[in-house]
């Protein structure tokens, strides 16, 4: 089993958080990191947390370069997961399953109900929302009906001819958009997410909407991702215990609040947390 991440240089820190908190849970999964940076700093080389590493541009020197001269940094990251998805899927055939989280989420508890789905699908998708937000939501429809509601932050695939067609498919449509003169897709799209609504009715996907996973600023509008208990690791909502957080808005931002004082609490715990590791990181 492979957990993994993409960072970009100044997410280090995050990604470190990240990693823990899989081990913590998933002690025997493989924790991959691919920075978009050249060089690998020392503090991600030693960590105990990382089983692997790799840079951009072990990904392909001339889509790197591309990369870095067509795209903002943010769309940089997200590029960069296709060709480092199918580099996983080769570089560890027996592995079976992968998982793709956000550098900005923490673990909190084993994912024992995606991997039953993952004995029945290979594929699958996490959407951004289970209702519908207000119009002044941090994340409303319009945004929603310009990238889709797939969040390209959590993604899991058991290796399969199918799951394998859908990743090979996926970086051929990423590298066609990076070599255009000029971006096939939209100024402003996710340069991921894009695609991967386009691929919605070609391959075999399924859409997990378990509520304790991939909470964020973006869906805790939602009755059933209310958080009732605030003593940590005891985090829940509806009495069961939240697996995952994201805790960066969709703009890879920590500078924001809500209504709720058990989320601004959960958050501050973590930006204590990310302090904490930036300070022995620097």
């Amino acid at each position: 089993m492979i957990f993994c991440t993409i960072a970009q240089p100044e997410q280090l820190a995050p990604a470190l958080i990240l990693a823990k908190s899989i081990k913590k849970h998933h002690p025997n999964a493989i924790m991959a990191l691919c920075l978009t940076s050249k060089n690998v700093p020392d503090a991600a080389k030693n960590s105990p947390y990382i089983d692997h590493i790799i840079s951009g541009k072990d990904l392909g020197k001339g889509f790197y370069k591309k990369l870095k001269k067509k795209f903002s940094a943010a769309d940089h990251s997200r590029a960069l997961k296709a060709p480092f998805l199918n580099y996983l899927f080769n570089s560890f055939p027996n592995e079976d399953t992968y998982i793709y989280l956000d550098c900005f989420t923490k673990v909190f508890g084993t994912f024992n109900e995606l991997f039953t789905i993952l004995d029945e699908h290979c594929i699958i998708y996490s959407p951004y929302c289970l209702q519908p937000p207000s119009e002044d939501h941090v994340l409303n429809e319009f945004d929603l009906l310009k990238n889709g509601n797939v969040n390209g932050g959590f993604l899991a695939f058991r290796r399969s001819e199918e799951s394998t067609k859908f990743l090979k498919r996926f970086l051929h449509l990423i590298k066609n958009d990076v070599k255009q003169k000029e971006r096939k897709t939209i100024k402003g799209l996710f340069i991921d997410e894009k695609w991967l609504c386009l691929m919605i009715g070609l391959f075999d996907i399924y859409f997990f909407k378990d509520p304790s996973y991939h909470l964020a600023v973006w869906n805790l509008h939602e009755k059933q991702r209310k958080i009732e208990k605030t003593d940590e690791p005891g985090w829940r909502i509806n009495g069961q215990r939240i697996k995952s957080m994201c805790f960066a808005d969709v703009h890879g931002s920590l500078d924001w609040s809500h209504s709720e004082k058990a989320v601004n609490l959960i958050q501050e715990r973590y930006k204590k947390q990310l302090k904490s590791v930036k300070d022995k990181t620097l």
